[in-house]
């Protein structure tokens, strides 16, 4: 499980985080299928598609969308 941090970095500023959901691949590779902005949305697109995906692998994990 990815924890999330708020973290201040100075007065009225706060980290920018957002959400991605990766499918996990053999040979310990991934692959980004969507980010969000909150992790509830993730984790509802990731129930969805682990309903029409049943084989596949998929994870919520925090990610920084300043480095793309």
């Amino acid at each position: 499980m990815v924890l999330h941090y708020a973290a201040a970095m100075g007065p009225g500023l706060r980290l920018r985080t957002s959400w991605a959901i990766v499918r996990i691949l053999p040979n310990a590779e991934h692959y980004t299928i969507a980010r969000f902005v909150n992790r509830q949305d993730a984790d509802d697109r990731r129930r969805a598609l682990c309903r029409f995906i049943p084989g596949g692998v998929f994870e919520v994990v925090m990610c920084d969308c300043d480095r793309a």
